[in-house]
């Protein structure tokens, strides 16, 4: 297959990446996934990036909005699949939704 298959749990905002290995019944199995649909994403594996981001904030000072913009770049003008892990439920993490990113809210310390 010449894709890279991903599937999409929007509640959550967060990708996992499908392949020949995975057994399909794990994620959507009786139990596991009850709306009876899912969506995903496909992207030709020779263009495909993933990216893990962390942020040291949630809030939206000049470096976090230095974020947005990169992720927004990313993801309209390369089709880049970011994942942004942060500290705290912020205003940054609903614009990082908004522009397409999946975000992790954790509790963590630097």
């Amino acid at each position: 297959m010449d894709f890279d298959v991903f599937f999409i749990e929007n509640e959550k905002r967060v990708t996992y990446k499908l392949d020949n290995a995975t057994n399909w019944e794990d994620f959507f199995g009786e139990g596991n996934y009850k709306k009876g649909y899912f969506n995903i994403l496909c992207v030709k594996k020779e263009r495909f990036l993933s990216l893990l981001i962390f942020s040291h904030s949630s809030e939206m000072a000049g470096a976090e909005r230095c974020l947005l913009e990169l992720i927004n770049e990313l993801i309209t003008d390369k089709n880049v699949l970011c994942t942004i892990v942060m500290l705290g439920n912020g205003p940054l993490k609903n614009a990082l939704e908004n522009a397409g990113a999946s975000v992790i809210s954790l509790n963590y310390s630097w």
